[in-house]
């Protein structure tokens, strides 16, 4: 039961550190900042940190144990892909992505179970294409899944190295691929609309892929992404899997944003909270830029934030939540009218399909009006938004119910 890492009151850095406890946790931790990045923590639980909201653990891999459990048990597999799946649920926003990563992390399980009774392991091919439109989550889909990759000894080690191919381009011979061995888990290599295929492509692309314990990534949009894999004979056969983003909707976004200030320890009020998904309607709908992906959300937390920060050094607390004024939203009359008119939010019954007001103070567990049936809803949807009105012209035109309709792709996407 003894703790394989202690420690109190200090900043720590540690990168590919593999520690694991029978019986205890990991990783205990109090008063401390700092990270551990690429590491494995093993323990019962794997980590136990109190009052340290600056160590940083989200690139690490934690898999629990049980009291009973002995190296190479089977065991720890089992808990290590519950361990993935859950992580996978929290990070990957859009379903069909998390759905095509977890098919790829069940592979990966099964081969390393395969491994550990001795039976031979023949499909060990994970190279895979993301294709998506920039700032869709796909470099956050990478680490993710080299992550868990690594966690069930797929690849060398967890880090992704970010390549670009038309700075491969000039290479034309493997010599010249300047990548040592079993130095990077998974290579992301992105592919512009620059990119013509040159001669030495199939060099370059052969030598990536021949690297042991390795997996690339080839990332881009559709058009570039074609124009290499066709280039090239057998290539599209050595990525057998295309996992397809999808730009974000207002929801996913906003998503996005709580999951940030959630990192950081940082409530969000309930009046902040109905200003950012006002804010987050009305600029996807008008395919603003600045939030058409989690680069620019991002940027509205991070300015957020530093408004939080300041607010509360004057006040002298910590205890504070992000208010409605902390948020760096634009300076548009539409919006701040709205804002000044109290936004109204309504999610549909999934029993009877009937509307409901939302309200962010009861988020996410209901209770239906109309038919009294429980059900949950994260967030709802501004009933000044252009999306309001569409999901009530489709459902009557279709015979679908809004909630139906909000499962598909929404009109504007994932940054």
């Amino acid at each position: 039961g003894a703790t394989a890492i202690d420690i109190h009151s200090c900043h720590v850095s540690g990168e590919s550190v593999t520690a694991e406890s029978q019986g205890g946790p990991a990783l205990t931790a109090s008063g401390c900042q700092g990270e551990f990045r690429s590491s494995r923590l093993i323990g019962q639980p794997p980590t136990k940190v109190t009052v340290s909201p600056q160590l940083n653990l989200s690139s690490s891999a934690l898999l629990e144990t049980s009291d009973d459990l002995v190296p190479g048990d089977p065991q720890e597999v089992t808990s290590a892909i519950d361990t993935a799946i859950q992580i996978l649920q929290k990070s990957i926003v859009q379903e069909s992505v998390r759905q095509d990563l977890e098919r790829i992390l069940r592979l990966a399980h099964a081969g390393q179970q395969r491994k550990l009774q001795g039976l031979p392991v023949t499909d060990r091919n994970f190279h895979c294409v993301f294709m998506g439109p920039p700032g869709t989550g796909k470099i956050a889909a990478a680490r993710v899944l080299a992550e868990a990759l690594f966690a069930f000894d797929a690849i060398a080690n967890s880090r992704v190295a970010e390549l670009h191919l038309d700075d491969l381009e000039s290479a034309t011979t493997e010599a010249e691929v300047k990548i040592p061995k079993r130095e990077e888990g998974v290579i992301f290599l992105r592919v512009h609309d620059s990119v013509t295929p040159s001669p030495g492509l199939r060099q370059v692309l052969a030598h990536l892929l021949d690297q042991p314990d390795t997996i690339v990534i080839l990332e881009g949009e559709r058009d570039p992404l074609r124009r290499v894999l066709r280039s090239v004979h057998g290539l599209e056969r050595m990525f057998r899997k295309t996992l397809y983003f999808t730009r974000y909707g207002p929801i996913e976004l906003a998503s996005h944003f709580a999951k940030l200030s959630e990192i950081d320890q940082i409530a969000i009020s309930h009046e902040a909270t109905q200003t950012l998904l006002a804010t987050l309607q009305l600029y996807c709908e008008r395919k603003d830029k600045r939030f058409a992906n989690t680069t620019g959300v991002e940027i509205l937390y991070e300015t957020s934030r530093h408004r939080f920060l300041e607010r509360c050094s004057l006040a002298n607390r910590v205890d504070l939540q992000i208010e409605a004024r902390d948020l760096d939203v634009p300076q548009d009359n539409t919006l701040h009218n709205a804002l000044d008119r109290s936004p109204a939010f309504v999610t549909w019954c999934p029993t009877c399909n009937k509307e409901n007001p939302w309200l962010p103070e009861l988020a996410p567990s209901f209770v239906c009006l109309h038919c009294e049936a429980p059900y949950t809803a994260a967030w709802g949807t501004w009933k000044e938004g252009t999306s309001y009105r569409e999901l009530h012209e489709a459902s009557g035109q279709n015979g679908s119910s809004p909630r139906q309709i909000l499962r598909a792709p929404l009109p504007v996407r994932q940054g």
